[in-house]
């Protein structure tokens, strides 16, 4: 067999055409690697490429899995040093059997506000007898120090300028993939990437959605070949298309994650496609179920002295709240059972429409903030000082917030107020953390920072946001939305108001009205079979069983339906109609075709796959 293979091969080549290697497997396991600092060195994954001939329109969980996999093996692998940036996600590549796998020049540098890191791979697949070239992209979201700076680059125009400028660069090296190996014909593209990357990945997304002759006419891409998979994305462009072309992106994300929830909602900001979010307490009732299982499932990738710290609360919709107490005009930081905020996601909500507020809109933070906060993103967020800037900015606080500072500032001006006093705390403390941290702040940082600090004091929000430092980011790590893709379906995952996306299960409408079935419907051979009782009834139509023969015969009005069990041979009126899939036996109760039922008494029947959902209409059924 081997022989034959090769000579078949041998042939392929001399003719130029493409011959796909013999009975190779389409799935295929093992493990990988992200430079993610919580990653106990490798995690398992599952490739599946019959998935790539599935409906790109239609989310895709078992696609989301190992998309999530390969935007974290994505990450700046830290210990390669800049020159091996690539690493993890050319293994990961590299062991789903893709070939001339290649980077970006920008992947093996120091990070730079602008820069970008992507790679790419690409295999010959089949489908549908139709051959294609399947890419694979995934684009740098961790590990990207001085491009938390972009992050901040709103600009004025509806596209974030900062993932606008990684956008045009991304296609650019992904132009210039397709140019380079001569690849020609069927192309077909799974893009990724989390964080910034998921924000880049969206708008090179939606650009290949409305631009399918980017790579020129020896190519044939069209967007119903494009999947586009994207995490814990950041709102990356205003006044969006509700075009439905789009609908083949998807993004995945936390209601208790604060990236995604910048640039403001309330600046119009979104992203393209759809956006699912994981459960949630306010929108899954088995909610404590699915937390424990994700639990289990996150305790296998985070390392071992995460696993003795972390608190499983800090997953769950404890209170977060921490209060100010101005008893003696003394300032103290302490938790509390209740609170204004009943969860993280509702306070980082919160946080997000301060942000807003303080800069008013994406023009005037483009003159007076963006500046400021892009080097603040280099230099603090971006070497990974976050916490240390908090840390030491909540002691110089304390240390200036003392009952007799403020007294006897008071005393000592005629025009000083209680909030003309905070605002010079909080402008010394900050000036202060810049030092203690050896940074020289850029003019005006400090009066940004300031100006968000001094309105986050109402409603407890500053004692919030600083006692909770250590904790608020976890909502944005890879593990936990790894673990969380794990553990559920497409049917857990709702939208922004709480709405599953997705239903659980095959539905079954008539005339808009859901028909409960005591047995699930399920899909035989691209066919829905539902319960045969239960459907006729539905229908209006009398049920009569012959258990002798296993025959059910139902009437309504004019006509006369027969079949039996097994049978792929359904009468109306004694008219033979041939069945793609015969009735049968399913845990004990007789499923039959519901397309082929209901258009015997003159039903229109249509499918929604996206939905999962059977519409029957019926003018004679109110």
């Amino acid at each position: 067999m081997k022989k034959i293979t090769n000579i078949l091969i041998a042939i392929g080549i001399l003719l130029n055409i493409y011959i796909p290697a013999y009975a190779e497997s389409s799935v295929i396991t093992g493990t990988f690697s992200s430079s993610s600092e919580r990653l106990v060195e490798k995690a398992d994954f599952v490739y599946d490429e019959t998935e790539f001939e599935k409906d790109t329109y239609t989310y895709n969980h078992s696609i989301a899995k190992i998309s999530v996999r390969l935007a974290m093996s994505a990450f700046g692998d830290t210990d390669s040093g800049y020159s091996k940036q690539y690493k993890n996600a050319y293994e990961l590549m590299k062991a789903m059997g893709y070939k001339s796998i290649l980077w970006n020049d920008e992947y093996t540098k120091k990070p730079t506000t602008d820069s970008i890191g992507v790679i790419a791979g690409n295999k010959k697949i089949t489908r549908n007898d139709e051959n294609y070239t399947l890419l694979a992209i995934a684009i740098r979201g961790g590990n990207y120090e001085s491009e938390w700076g972009g992050n901040f680059n709103l600009g004025k125009e509806d596209l974030h300028q900062g993932f606008k400028i990684a956008r045009d660069a991304t296609l650019e090296f992904i132009k210039k993939y397709v140019k380079d190996n001569t690849i020609t014909g069927n192309i077909k593209i799974w893009l990724t990437g989390y964080s910034r990357g998921a924000a880049v990945a969206n708008l090179v997304g939606a650009y290949l959605d409305t631009n399918p002759g980017l790579f020129g006419k020896a190519v044939n891409f069209i967007p119903e070949n494009l999947y586009t998979y994207c995490f814990g994305t950041p709102g990356c462009a205003r006044n969006l298309s509700a075009d439905k072309l789009y609908n083949n992106i998807f993004s995945i994300v936390n209601r208790n994650d604060f990236v995604p929830m910048i640039a403001m909602e309330e600046w119009g900001y979104g992203r393209y496609g759809k956006t699912y979010y994981l459960p949630s307490s306010e929108t899954n009732e088995e909610y404590s179920v699915l937390e424990k299982n994700m639990l289990a499932s996150y305790n296998k990738y985070v390392t071992d002295d995460y696993k003795i710290t972390a608190d499983s609360k800090k997953f769950a919709e404890y209170e977060y709240v921490l209060t100010i107490s101005l008893l003696s005009l003394g300032i103290s930081f302490r938790e509390t059972d209740t609170g204004y905020y009943a969860n993280m996601g509702e306070f980082l909500n919160a946080t997000a429409y301060e942000m807003a507020y303080v800069f008013e809109s994406p023009e005037k933070y483009a003159d007076y903030g963006q500046k400021e906060l892009m080097y603040y993103g280099d230099v603090v967020i971006g070497q990974n000082r976050l916490t240390e800037f908090i840390d030491i900015f909540r002691d110089e606080v304390i240390k200036r917030a003392t009952p007799s500072n403020i007294v006897n500032t008071i005393s000592n001006s005629e025009s000083a107020t209680v909030n003309t006093v905070m605002e010079k705390i909080a402008r010394d403390s900050v000036l202060a953390t810049f030092e203690k941290m050896g940074l020289d702040p850029q003019d005006g940082t400090a009066e940004v920072l300031v100006s968000f600090f001094i309105n986050m004091l109402g409603e407890n929000k500053l004692a919030t946001l600083i006692g909770n430092s250590d904790i608020l980011g976890e909502g944005h790590y890879p593990e936990l939305c790894l673990a969380w893709l794990e553990v559920t379906d497409e049917t857990h995952l709702t939208n922004k108001n709480g709405t599953f996306v997705i239903p659980r299960g095959i539905t079954v409408l008539l005339n808009d009205s859901l028909i409960k079935f005591d047995q699930p419907p399920v899909i035989k051979d691209d066919r829905t079979l539902v319960p045969l009782r239960a459907i006729f009834e539905a229908l209006g139509a009398t049920v009569d069983w012959d258990g002798e023969t296993q025959t059910v015969t139902s009437v309504r009005g004019d006509k006369e339906v027969k079949l039996s069990i097994g049978s792929n041979v359904l009468y109306v009126n004694s008219q033979a109609v041939e069945l793609d899939v015969p009735s049968q036996l399913i845990n004990d109760r007789t499923m039959v075709p519901v397309r082929a039922v209901a258009e015997s008494f003159d039903c229109f029947v249509d499918w929604d796959g996206e939905q999962k959902t059977v519409i029957i209409e019926d003018k004679t059924v109110s």
